[in-house]
């Protein structure tokens, strides 16, 4: 039993550590391609969603 609650328990935190290493080296390279006319635009708009913080 204890057995199990330690693998679901790794799963679930590598699971988020991978997930905020491949979101955040996306957004690195998305913050890269601004250069690009037609895409940098809409990057642009991407980036300034995320950067947004939430209101509370």
């Amino acid at each position: 039993m204890w057995f199990s609650l330690l693998k679901g328990i790794s799963l679930g935190l590598g699971s988020v550590l991978g997930a905020t290493v491949v979101l955040s080296t996306l957004v690195y390279l998305l913050s890269q391609m601004e250069f690009i006319p037609i895409i940098g635009e809409w990057i642009s708009a991407i980036l300034d969603v995320v950067k947004e913080k939430p209101d509370n």
